[in-house]
């Protein structure tokens, strides 16, 4: 069997939507609906002319008559253009119906679409108008975004002078409104632009007036987008989840909620107890920190034996940072050792 070298025909991408057509009297069909007609329009109606005027000098002449033949081939070519023309104007058509008409520029070209007068609503939309529009545009939407960008470091410089603002209002040790005015001025600061500076700041400031159940609605606040900047910059956000975890954990014991007040300090630990592996001048005394809390809780809900591990471990930390820098870390040895002294007498542990 002889191989057959034809090409093989490969369907090209699908352009116009099942269901709408062409139909036999030229209205191009959109869902259903008449958009326009394309025997209205004189550069098909010329098409549909010369390809008459080849049919009927085909016809008149043998097949074989050079003349013929070249009929035949611009005929191919004409056919070729009509069913892409067709395809073209479906198209078109499926645009006009479906974008939202709101220029009168466009309106008017879609009106001369439907009327057949393709090449008017082609020329309406000339390119000098449609570039000096479109430089236009681009150069407001460049100057709006530069605004946004303005209004954003303004923002974030407002939000932070009443940061800064609130903090100084807590020195002001003969105002006897400080506490007040500070916690206005915190509101103020968030309300302009809630960053994790000012809701950990508000957060802390609320858990020093025992407002604990208001201080853990911030701290988790603050927690989440400290966990979401640790997820692309870890090495700079992981510390302040570590203590903000930590802090947490301090307002749900104080609010008796155990069970997270561990879950949040074991976060805290385990995060602590990695970042000192690589640094443990910065983070050990954190890592202290955590297991004093950790004992302290352990110790009032009786498990002594945990509360007496965790004390040991920051005692050992803190009196091996004490030899180093005493006047920094022997306050931080007789804390732990005085909750270590009243939790061994509370078991008659006179000797320890």
């Amino acid at each position: 069997m002889a191989d057959d070298n034809r090409p093989i025909h490969i369907e090209g991408s699908q352009g116009v939507l099942a269901g709408n057509t062409i139909d036999a009297g030229g209205d191009v069909i959109v869902n259903g609906q008449k958009v326009t007609n394309i025997f209205q329009n004189t550069a098909y109606q010329d098409l549909v002319k010369r390809k008459k005027e080849l049919e009927e000098l085909i016809r008149n002449l043998p097949a074989e008559n050079a003349v013929c033949r070249k009929a035949g081939v611009e005929l191919e070519e004409l056919l070729n253009k009509e069913a892409q023309f067709k395809k073209d104007v479906i198209q078109l058509a499926e645009s006009f119906s479906r974008i939202n008409i709101d220029s009168e520029r466009l309106a008017r070209a879609k009106a001369l679409f439907s009327e057949g007068a393709f090449e008017e609503a082609d020329r309406l939309l000339n390119k000098t108008d449609l570039k000096r529009d479109q430089e236009a545009v681009l150069l407001r939407e460049q100057q709006l975004d530069s605004a946004l960008e303005e209004v954003k470091r303004k923002k974030e410089q407002i939000a932070d002078e009443y940061l800064i603002k609130a903090q100084l209002t807590l020195t002001q040790l003969e105002n006897p409104n400080r506490f007040e005015e500070a916690d206005q001025y915190f509101q103020e600061s968030i309300h302009t632009l809630a960053a994790f500076d000012n809701i950990f700041g508000y957060a802390y400031f609320l858990g020093e007036q025992n407002q604990n159940h208001k201080a853990v609605t911030y701290y988790e606040q603050a927690l989440e987008i400290y966990q979401r900047l640790a997820l692309d910059n870890p090495q700079r956000y992981e510390p302040d989840v570590a203590t903000t975890q930590n802090n947490l954990g301090a307002m749900y014991y104080n609010l008796n909620a155990y069970d997270r007040a561990e879950a949040a300090y074991l976060e805290a630990l385990e995060i602590r107890k990695r970042l000192a592996l690589d640094n443990p001048q910065r983070y050990e005394p954190d890592v202290a920190t955590t297991q004093n809390n950790l004992g302290a809780m352990y110790y009032n809900l009786n498990a002594y034996g945990r509360a007496e591990a965790a004390y040991l471990e920051a005692l050992e930390i803190r009196k091996r940072l004490a030899l180093d820098n005493p006047q920094r870390y022997e306050p931080d040895v007789a804390t732990t050792q005085n909750n270590l002294g009243i939790m061994y007498r509370n078991l008659n542990a006179y000797s320890r």
